[in-house]
């Protein structure tokens, strides 16, 4: 990804019809720092960019919030930047940014504010969804030219694994030593094991390959991608994925009297301040970085025995209950 040149077109798209001059006068600049921006003459920071999105009426908090759980305001970088770094090793993705670690350590501690392609580095760095932040801002297909061809692969696997959830626990599956044994691929092995038709299994590993998420090696298909593909979904999208989710749970329960099953499923209705409901988002985010901390650090060599999957939902019931 050229950043050079998704940046200018990212900053005609927020600019729109509005004039350099006139655009760069309302961000209180007395001169054209706005055509400075966009030519690559200087770089903007990340706090005038989210400045700039306020004169623009583009609401960056709401769009950063369908990416990820935060409830600050964007221009508070320290905090959005420990969001997108979570339970991540800083010395990866500073060496996936090719950035130095004490880049990103004065970052965290508020010694200097990163830029916004330093930000665009971070996203794309952490959880790969520039894009995805781009497309919510202006549509990739009428805004970035040097885009499109990514973002059209980016809709086939996104529709790809709304269409089959399972897709995500074949991947998973074949990080596990039970697989990684296997000195070939046996049809039906992952049907068995989730129990879904083999026909299911067949495009499922069929459309891994052919979207370069999986690859086939010694006989049998090996994950070319590990990380989570965070996914902004439409309403009906997510719906369907909820809906898998939750019979993906009542299917465990199903047969949770066996020894070797494990599944937690548990409930609390509570009511709360807006300052209380703050602090809860808060808290199961943690534990989301908790949880993410733990796997990161599940090293290969001592060994994956099973596939878990943490599915769970925290409502706000004031639409329901009014």
């Amino acid at each position: 990804m050229n950043y050079s040149i998704v940046i200018t077109e990212l900053l005609r798209a927020l600019r729109g019809k509005r004039s350099q001059v006139g655009l760069s006068r309302r961000l209180r600049f007395r001169f054209n720092q706005i055509y400075r921006w966009e030519s690559g003459q200087t770089k903007i920071g990340w706090t005038d960019f989210v400045r700039l999105t306020e004169v623009v009426k583009v609401d960056l908090g709401k769009i950063i919030r369908m990416l990820r759980v935060f409830d600050h305001h964007p221009s508070e970088h320290v905090k959005l930047v420990e969001s997108m770094i979570g339970s991540r090793k800083i010395v990866q993705i500073a060496r996936d940014m090719k950035c130095s670690t004490s880049v990103l350590s004065r970052w965290l501690n508020g010694r200097t504010t990163p830029s916004l392609e330093q930000m665009l580095r971070l996203m794309q760095a952490t959880d790969q969804s520039v894009i995805q932040f781009l497309d919510a801002i202006s549509p990739i297909e009428d805004s970035f030219p040097s885009l499109r061809e990514k973002h059209q692969a980016l809709k086939r696997r996104i529709e790809f694994f709304h269409c089959f959830p399972d897709a995500t626990l074949v991947i998973r599956l074949m990080e596990t030593d039970e697989y990684r044994r296997l000195t070939r691929y046996e049809r039906g092995w992952f049907a068995r094991r989730l129990k879904i038709p083999i026909a299911e299994e067949k495009t499922i590993i069929e459309t891994l390959v052919r979207l370069e998420l999986v690859e086939m090696c010694a006989n049998k298909p090996v994950p070319i991608v590990t990380e989570h593909i965070r996914t902004i979904s439409t309403y009906e999208q997510r719906r369907k994925t909820d809906k898998y989710w939750q019979q993906m749970g009542a299917k465990v329960l199903d047969i949770s009297d066996r020894p070797t099953i494990f599944s937690s499923f548990g409930y609390w209705a509570f009511s709360c301040s807006e300052e209380a409901r703050k602090k809860v988002r808060e808290a199961e985010h943690a534990f989301y970085q908790t949880v993410g901390n733990i796997v990161n650090t599940d090293q290969p060599a001592s060994g994956r025995s099973t596939v878990m999957a943490l599915y769970s939902q925290l409502l706000d019931l004031r639409d329901l209950i009014r």
